[in-house]
């Protein structure tokens, strides 16, 4: 898809100062279409052209939107959701859409409308998938790495390294928050 994304762009540099039902029509819809009916443009190769096909009819692509909370303002959040409905509801497009957000009340009203309540599928990441047990081992395994890299300045450093109780401190202060741990890591190493 991304020839004819390029060509919709190259075509009109306005796209993306248009509104967002024709950005999502232009960028998304019809490269998508375009590519399904000219599956030539895929690959020269008949053999991968026929794998890709396939793998697009029994495996959907995800294309993820990650913090629709901090787009611009709340009308404009609802309306993408309510844009990429309507598209997945009348252009059987292959696609499933991960979209990670804060609960904003508008947010969640919006997903519990008719339109999207039947097409969608929730996953709230709170306490109860215990992120604290994920963000611990990702801390030993990267200060272990850490450790292993720079030995020569860490003969005098006591294994475990950090401790237990720094772990658990530093998984306390992520607040299940996996930025944090690796900020904490990026900064270490």
């Amino acid at each position: 898809m991304r020839t004819p994304i390029g060509e919709s762009v190259q075509n009109d540099p306005s796209i993306l100062k248009k509104s967002l039902d024709i950005q999502l029509q232009k960028l998304i819809v019809e490269p998508y279409l375009f590519t399904i009916s000219h599956p030539e443009t895929i690959s020269q190769d008949p053999t991968s052209m026929e794998r890709r096909l396939a793998l697009e009819n029994y495996c959907p692509n995800v294309i993820i939107i990650d913090g629709l909370d901090e787009c611009d303002n709340s009308k404009h959040q609802s309306l993408i959701l309510q844009l990429l409905a309507h598209a997945l509801s009348t252009s059987q497009l292959p696609f499933r859409f991960l979209i990670v957000s804060r609960p904003e009340t508008h947010i969640t009203n919006t997903f519990n409308s008719h339109i999207l309540i039947s097409i969608t599928t929730r996953l709230a990441l709170d306490e109860t998938f215990r992120p604290g047990l994920d963000i611990a081992v990702f801390l030993r395994s990267s200060f272990e790495d850490i450790y292993n890299k720079r030995l020569e300045y860490m003969v005098n450093v006591p294994t475990p390294w950090p401790s237990d109780g720094t772990i658990d401190r530093l998984v306390q202060s992520c607040s299940g928050q996996f930025i944090y741990a690796s900020t904490v890591v990026k900064y270490v190493d």
